[in-house]
């Protein structure tokens, strides 16, 4: 019986994802839909950010990046580049992706000053012609002076089901590090929720109904590292 619910279980776990014709990859990572990036300038208070959006249908398609920036700080898109035309803030030029390939043109550069609080920033590349194909994706950007910032552990795996949630949340993960914590933030980077994991995989269900409707960021914290990171929902 133990071995039946067991199963049901991790069963009720399993989320589909649906294929799409736009994605979007960094520093060779595929990354899913909702998914965020951790940024950190360098010396010279300057990041270049250079995702690579993947056409995965056979048609050719002219895309556009846009960004939105969704909490205060005073990091800024400096400019959107694709290939050697560059445009200030936050909407870059069209450019086009053949069938079934890569654009790895694409350049966007913030600039983080000293005392920036962390700033949290919304992508978006999408089909001009038909703007229902699209991908977006979160970037969470540091200054240089942050510390405990690591990029996502593509090992560590954590996904949120239904999404958006109502009351409750199912929450499965895998590849946990002992003692670590499912933690969710509001949109200004404060955390709301934290639930000790035990270590390895997993499925829990998490207790939302207290939260104000909204979106959040939610991820796996180990040895003050967030991995995984991405966008929660609640209705």
């Amino acid at each position: 019986m133990k071995r039946i619910l067991l199963s049901a279980l991790l069963i009720g776990c399993v989320v589909f994802a649906q294929a799409q014709v736009l994605t979007v990859s960094y520093n060779g990572v595929d990354l899913q839909n909702g998914d965020t990036v951790s940024l950190k300038s360098g010396a010279n208070d300057e990041i270049q950010f250079a995702p690579a959006v993947h056409n995965n249908g056979s048609s050719s398609r002219v895309c556009r990046f846009v960004a939105e920036k969704l909490n205060n700080t005073s990091t800024e898109i400096m400019s959107m580049c694709t290939g050697m035309l560059c445009m200030s803030g936050y909407s870059s030029a069209p450019f086009r992706v053949e069938g079934n390939s890569v654009y790895d043109e694409v350049h966007i550069d913030f600039i983080v000053p000293a005392d920036a609080a962390p700033g949290l920033f919304k992508f978006s590349v999408y089909d001009t012609n038909i703007v229902s194909v699209s991908f977006d994706f979160y970037a969470r950007v540091y200054n240089k002076n942050s510390v405990g910032i690591a990029e996502a552990n593509q090992d560590c795996f954590v996904n949120a089901f239904p999404n958006p949630a109502v009351s409750t949340v199912n929450v499965s993960y895998s590849n946990a590090d002992a003692n670590s914590e499912l933690v969710v933030y509001n949109m200004t980077g404060s955390v709301v929720r934290e639930v000790s994991l035990n270590g390895g995989e997993g499925c829990m269900q998490v207790d939302v109904s207290s939260l104000p409707a909204g979106v959040y960021m939610y991820g796996i914290k180990s040895r003050a590292n967030v991995y995984g990171i991405k966008k929660l929902v609640v209705k």
